[in-house]
């Protein structure tokens, strides 16, 4: 099935964390559940759960992949560690976070916690909760420690030479950048959680100018643009939808 559950802050989960279940049994049409991952998360539980992982028949557990998380029970400091079908490579055991303010629903972490900087590099997701892009290598969990600013140049000037309008955007978006480019730059659109929703494909030449029309058919509002050149990334900038 290769769902990837990927720096996810679960937070005082009342049944389990993890459920791997197979609803509907026919060999014929429908695979069982397993080759899975549950990588960069952080669990902060406490002493009221049955098990961590519930798992029904017909499934293939032994196949998952758990990797670089963070483990924390607040009501055990000699806690052993969780309930899980494999081992969790990389795993940090019992180690708070140190979340700023969870009282208040936040959940950033600083750069001393123990999951700051310690995930596996995954191509997705790009972008933390809060729209900042992860580190390499990322930190564990939805919030990223040391945030990469959405204006990041990776290339000194290329943002001098790109315009996007209009933004806050409605039916489409204009990229518009200067011809004298050696390479062609490519644009992709990204939602908050990293999923690319659309590629800027139609081009034109208006007075030495590459202008390019982006149609949006998007719910509203904000999302990424990712530009890159030579297959490798140049900046991201925001982008409003109306």
């Amino acid at each position: 099935m290769e769902v990837e559950v990927v720096n996810n802050t679960i937070y005082q989960p009342q049944n389990w964390v993890i459920r791997i279940l197979q609803e509907t049994v026919d060999p014929s049409r429908f695979l069982e559940c397993g080759d899975n991952s549950f990588r960069n998360n952080i669990v902060f539980l406490g002493n009221n759960l049955s098990t961590e992982t519930n798992i029904g028949p017909n499934t293939r557990p032994e196949s998952f992949v758990f990797s670089n998380n963070l483990w924390y029970n607040v009501d055990d400091p000699n806690w052993s560690g969780p309930s899980i079908p494999v081992p969790d490579l990389n795993q940090i055991l019992n180690a708070n976070p140190l979340f700023f303010n969870p009282a208040n629903d936040d959940f950033s972490i600083p750069t001393n916690s123990p999951a700051a900087g310690a995930g596996v590099a995954l191509n997705e997701p790009m972008f933390d909760f809060l729209g900042n892009g992860f580190a390499n290598p990322p930190s564990i969990g939805a919030v990223e420690a040391s945030p990469v600013s959405a204006l990041e140049e990776h290339f000194e000037g290329m943002l001098q030479h790109l315009k996007f309008f209009p933004n806050p955007a409605y039916s489409h978006l204009w990229v518009q950048y200067e011809s004298r480019f050696t390479a062609i730059p490519a644009f992709e659109l990204f939602d908050l959680q990293g999923r690319r929703v659309a590629i800027l494909l139609a081009a034109e030449q208006v007075s030495g100018l590459q202008r390019l029309r982006l149609p949006l058919n998007l719910a509203k509002g904000m999302y990424f643009l990712k530009i890159t050149l030579s297959g490798k990334e140049v900046a991201v900038q925001k982008i409003f939808v109306q």
